[in-house]
């Protein structure tokens, strides 16, 4: 027995229908992760940033330390 016309059409506009949900589903699933891979990666740079600035001004410190040492014993003051 053929199927109506009208039954057809909503066959196929739930095929499309269900089609374009799929598709973005997975659209939005992979937006979704490479937004949460791209916000890990800047707080990993933000850390080794923060942690290349303190060893910067760690060896900054130590450098003025031993510079006070070596002027003071040098001084002709002392």
């Amino acid at each position: 027995m053929p199927l109506s016309l009208n039954t057809r059409v909503l066959i196929a506009a739930s095929a499309v229908l269900f089609s374009f949900f799929g598709l973005a589903e997975i659209t939005l699933e992979k937006i979704y992760h490479d937004s949460i891979e791209q916000d890990m990666e800047e707080r990993m740079f933000g850390h080794v940033y923060a942690l290349i600035s303190a060893a910067e001004m760690g060896d900054r410190s130590e450098e003025r330390r031993v510079g006070k040492e070596c002027r003071s014993r040098w001084s002709p003051y002392h």
